[in-house]
Order: structure tokens, then sequence, then C-alpha cells
């Protein structure tokens, strides 16, 4: 287990293990990260599950503001039932709602492709887009379309060019 900075200063924990699911090479759950050993040095799949501890603080800091309103309001109650919620709220959110899954996992596969794996070598864009296609994420997508929604993250995150090949 390690402590790192996602983009340099978000607080996160990396921790290796092999008890994931056959077809999972990590998973993020809140602030951590858990890697399968094998991807140690994978910086593009630890770019990716750093990306949704970034998603996963941008979800709590509108909750916990939402939560400030609340209380400035005087509906101290509800304040205190949404900063209690915010702590899962991403996690509820990925899982309930395809658009929100969808926005995630494009912005986590587009950070990526920004990055080496674990051989030195960079995942396509075509690559990642099959990724995002599979069943596990239950999105309905086409290849053409996770290339698209890939393409339409990556911008917001960097001008580095596309790599497909």
């Amino acid at each position: 287990m390690r402590f790192v900075l996602a983009r340099g200063w978000l607080p996160a924990i990396i921790s290796y293990s092999d008890d994931l699911p056959a077809d999972m090479g990590g998973f993020t759950l809140t602030l951590v990260a858990v890697i399968r050993p094998e991807y140690r040095h994978d910086q593009g799949l630890h770019e990716h599950q750093l990306e949704h501890v970034v998603q996963w603080y941008a979800v709590l800091a509108a909750m916990l503001v939402l939560a400030t309103i609340a209380y400035l309001e005087g509906q101290a109650g509800v304040a205190v039932g949404l900063a209690l919620a915010s702590v899962g709220m991403h996690g509820l959110l990925h899982r309930r709602f395809r658009s929100f899954r969808l926005s995630s996992e494009s912005r986590a596969f587009a950070r990526q492709i920004q990055f080496p794996d674990r051989h030195g070598r960079f995942l396509s864009l075509d690559a990642a887009a099959a990724r995002l296609c599979s069943p596990r994420y239950d999105l309905g997508l086409s290849q053409p379309e996770a290339v698209a929604r890939i393409r339409g993250s990556g911008k917001e995150e960097s001008a580095a060019p596309d790599r497909e090949a």
C-alpha cells in the first residue's frame, strides 16, 4: 500500500491485491485504488484509477457545498444527511446512472491512453474504446460511439495527440 497525490495534490491510496475478479486489473472505491500486483508498473492503469479518485473528490466537494448551503439556510438535518451521503455518492451515481458511468469511464480511459502500460506501450484509442464497449460497463455503445466519447473527454484533459495505433 502506498500514499500518492492524484494530479499532484489530491491524496489517494494505492493498494495492490490479486483479490479482484479475473477480468479486472483494478478498481477504485473513494480515495483507494486497488490494482493487481502484476500492473504495479502500468502507469496508464494507475492514471485510469486515479482519475476515478479525482472524480470522487469532485462529487464529494459538490455534495459538501450543498450541505453547507443547506446548513446556512437553517436545514441542519439536511446538511448532515448530505455530508454523510457525500462519501458514497460517486459510487452510487456510477452504479445507478449510465450517463454518469459513461462520463466517468470515458474520462478515465482518456487519461489512461496518455500514459504507458507496464511494457512501455500506450493503450490505443481503439483498444480503450473496445474496453468501454465491454459488458462490464453496461453502456450499450458501439465502437465509433466509444471512440468519440473518449476522444471528446481527452480534449478536456490535455492537448496530447491521439494514440490510435
